[in-house]
């Protein structure tokens, strides 16, 4: 046998001692970790048995081949809930966490990401002297949607003809990014605009583009485009470049259209211009005898 604070890392000592508080054990002053993960006391009492996990990480075996582990998702454990009570009581004195709490709060944390939850009781940590489980849902999906929101969906390498194949792989890469994972894929962003919109001046393309909705962001017509999950309304640009294709072009373009159209007359092919259809005509003439 071992002591308890030498045989994982990744349980500190407060974790420790939060469980041997809970059992009711303080008083026997001797602890140990077996080899078969379980936190036994002096007295011979089974504390706590610690669930390994399936791929055999910190149980000896071999770490699986592939990238650093950050960007997996590693879903919260009785320990790992055992710990994180642990950090939000140093965190929060005035909070009287009771027995049963590691118990109650493994139920909601029980599916999130164990990096995720420790951001999140990190960044509560620092705005408020309470902390509960449902603080630290909420916490860690604003951390997911922030990450979501900071780069484009990339798009799957799937045939979109293939629903169910395509649905599954954009599933996993948004989990991938939400997670913190880097996922090296083209960007699905929108088509860049033409060079008629590009040239117009900013306040025109933000009027025009509020009488249309908005195909990336769904903001009704009416109301100006956000970043999507956010709510924050768009600062660089007038509005999303869906936005502004799906509005058109503006009077002006229509007018100048219009007018090409009424030079050029009837049956004339687009673009073509009449002084050119001169020149091509004149061109067809026999050239003058010179002596």
């Amino acid at each position: 046998m071992t002591t308890a604070a030498a045989r994982f890392d990744r349980y500190s000592p407060a974790t420790l001692w939060f469980l041997i508080s809970r059992a009711g054990h303080l008083c026997c002053g001797r602890w140990s970790l077996e080899d078969d993960a379980r936190l036994r006391c002096a007295c011979g009492s089974v504390l706590y048995l610690y669930q390994q996990p399936a791929d055999g990480t910190e149980s000896g075996a071999p770490a699986p081949p592939g990238p650093s582990p950050r960007g997996r998702e590693e879903r919260m454990t009785p320990a790992e809930t055992a710990g994180l009570t642990a950090l939000v009581a140093a965190m929060c004195p005035s909070m009287r966490l009771e027995e049963t709490t590691t118990d109650a709060w493994h139920l909601l944390l029980a599916d999130l990401d164990v990096a995720d939850t420790r951001e999140a009781v990190t960044r509560l940590g620092r705005r408020q002297s309470h902390i509960d489980a449902a603080d630290i849902c909420a916490e860690v999906h604003e951390i997911r949607e922030e990450r979501l929101a900071r780069d484009p969906l990339p798009l799957p390498d799937t045939d979109p003809d293939d629903p169910h194949r395509y649905r599954a792989e954009l599933l996993a890469l948004v989990t991938a990014i939400a997670s913190g994972q880097r996922v090296k894929r083209a960007p699905a962003v929108p088509a860049q605009p033409p060079p008629a919109l590009a040239d117009r001046s900013r306040n025109d393309l933000r009027v025009r583009a509020l009488r249309v909705p908005c195909p990336w962001c769904r903001a009704a017509a009416g109301r100006p485009c956000t970043i999507p999950r956010l709510g924050i309304p768009l600062k660089n640009a007038p509005a999303h470049t869906s936005r502004l294709i799906a509005a058109g072009p503006g009077e002006r373009e229509e007018r100048e259209e219009r007018e090409e159209r009424e030079e050029r007359g009837p049956g004339s092919a687009p673009g073509d211009n009449p002084k050119r259809r001169r020149c091509r005509r004149t061109t067809d003439f026999p050239r003058p005898h010179v002596r």
